[in-house]
């Protein structure tokens, strides 16, 4: 079965498109209990204390193992049998905790402007400077706020809301987002900003309304296949099958093999391009 999972939401998010300068080391463990491990190629490898992890691995835990990985005013800890993804995009900017399986922590300064997001396949909750708990169960996800606020996005039912603490926000395929704890509970509304999700390939995909666009790309512009496109902005149906009115394109038209070219048209992502921003009206 192919997931797609969500990898954050984009602008739109009061106080959350801030200035941020590029996050480039790797993270640190902070401390390790119990069995907890690196994927390395099809293996995994115990960790410990003191050792780094880069942007783009993936850890575990088991039975009674905890993990914790710092950077940057920003502290990480995975519970016992969970799974999570270390990610970035925006050049580095924005840092996406992808969560699988189980529980994740996050604790951000909010004296820095970090754009941080952790994902599951149904939620994702956007920093705002503050601690709290995403947990990932069987047909949906929680976020429980500590301290401070949370922007949470249901990304199935494309419904978002503010939770601050002592609250609760639930959401899954089956159970529009809702939130519960204590204080006013704000009232989920229609979400209207850009999703970004991952599929099990790597390719991106941006949406906005529904609409969706290739913003980075193994498969190129048509989420069929056709094309080899390292950086895709191809616009088209939330299906992803590149098509659209091509207002300027690197990759557009059909591109044979081509690093660069300027061939206007209706994108199909065919082609091998090296930097492709067919863009356009999404249909």
């Amino acid at each position: 079965m192919r997931w797609h999972w969500t990898i954050g939401a984009l602008a739109l998010l009061g106080g959350v498109a801030l200035a941020a300068p590029a996050l480039a080391e790797d993270w640190q463990i902070a401390s390790v209990s119990g069995k907890a491990f690196r994927l390395e190629g099809a293996s995994w490898v115990p960790v410990k204390a003191a050792e780094e992890i880069a942007v783009g691995d993936t850890v575990k835990t088991l039975g009674s193992g905890t993990l914790t990985l710092t950077r940057q005013g920003v502290t990480v800890t995975v519970a016992p049998n969970s799974r999570v993804q270390i990610a970035e995009r925006m050049n580095g900017t924005f840092t996406d905790v992808i969560q699988t399986a189980g529980s994740t922590e996050v604790e951000v300064d909010p004296r820095r402007r970090i754009r941080l997001a952790v994902a599951t396949p149904y939620m994702a909750a956007v920093v705002k400077g503050t601690v709290f708990t995403v947990s990932t169960f069987q047909g949906y996800s929680e976020t429980t706020v500590q301290r401070g606020r949370v922007a949470v996005i249901d990304t199935r039912n494309r419904l978002e809301a503010e939770v601050t603490a002592g609250q609760a926000a639930k959401a899954g395929p089956a159970s529009p987002l809702s939130l519960s704890g204590d204080g006013t509970l704000d009232t989920p509304e229609p979400f209207k900003g850009k999703v970004v999700t991952r599929a099990a390939d790597g390719t991106l995909t941006e949406s906005v309304n529904g609409a969706g666009k290739t913003v980075t790309s193994r498969a190129g512009g048509n989420a069929n296949g056709a094309g080899n496109s390292e950086n895709s902005n191809a616009g088209g149906n939330a299906g992803g099958n590149g098509k659209g009115n091509s207002g300027n394109s690197n990759a557009g038209g059909n591109s044979g093999n081509s690093g660069s070219n300027n061939a206007g048209g209706n994108s199909n992502g065919a082609g091998n391009s090296g930097n492709s921003n067919a863009g356009g009206k999404s249909k």
